[in-house]
């Protein structure tokens, strides 16, 4: 998805945790934070789920390059963990943003990937929407 906004913008969001469950589909909210974050090794504590269904657990950046790419291994335990890049690029006036996940756990779900792919597609559209409409007061 294409932001108007330079990408320190939409770095600045994704750096701050308590942000999450404002754009992630299915985060309920962020429970705490460590600090540092999202510099690699580095945690935030959440609640994801779908109505009354909800899981407690943690997203860990797994690499930071601010203000370019950032890599997330979310948890909801015991229902699986998916790898997560946040990739920015930078055009004339604007920053392309990419988003991908791929199931790591449990395996079955890997082996289901290609199955539950457009769902995950569907879901992180709505999220990089999301993600925009935070993007957009920062980088104006």
């Amino acid at each position: 998805m294409t932001m108007d906004a330079p990408a320190e913008a939409v770095w600045a969001v994704l750096a701050d945790a308590c942000l999450y469950a404002d754009w992630v589909v299915g985060a309920k909210d962020v429970r705490t934070v460590e600090p540092g974050w999202p510099d690699a090794g580095t945690h935030f504590e959440h609640t994801v789920g779908v109505g009354p269904f909800t899981v407690h657990d943690n997203t860990k950046s797994l690499s930071a390059d601010p203000p370019h790419r950032l890599v997330m291994e979310a948890r909801a335990r015991p229902l699986g963990r998916a790898q997560i890049a946040m990739v920015m690029t930078t055009t004339s006036s604007a920053t392309e943003v990419t988003m991908s996940e791929h199931v790591v756990s449990p395996a079955l779900f890997r082996w289901l990937n290609p199955l539950l792919g457009p769902a995950i597609r569907a879901r992180n559209e709505e999220s990089l929407r999301r993600l925009a409409r935070l993007v957009a007061p920062i980088g104006a």
